[in-house]
């Protein structure tokens, strides 16, 4: 939960670089997109504006807010952000295109 106003803790930050993939650092080449997605709702300020998820594609819009510009700022140093980024737009709106997790295999079913 963000703190009192409304911007994500150091620790809702160190958990959303454990899904994205983070490239800084700490580098951390784990990718997790549906968890990643859900902690976005959870830290996003007006999530339900600012975090639309439509078939393949995501798009976060920051509203303004400083806080979510600072988990933006996250993304644009992972793995995330290199496999999945499609364009910004001026004003604080992020478009990206996720076709399918590209790091899960699918189980071979043949014997």
């Amino acid at each position: 939960m963000p703190d009192e106003y409304g911007y994500p803790t150091a620790e809702e930050i160190e958990e959303l670089k454990s899904y994205c993939g983070h490239l800084g650092d700490d580098k951390r080449m784990d990718l997790d997109v549906g968890k990643l997605i859900e902690h976005l709702k959870k830290i996003w300020w007006l999530p339900e504006y600012g975090v639309v998820k439509k078939g393949k594609g995501l798009i976060l819009h920051t509203c303004g807010w400083s806080g979510n510009e600072e988990t933006i700022s996250v993304l644009e140093h992972s793995l995330f952000w290199v496999l999945f980024w499609k364009k910004s737009v001026r004003g604080g709106h992020y478009y990206f295109e996720i076709p399918g997790h590209p790091m899960k295999k699918k189980k071979n079913r043949e014997g």
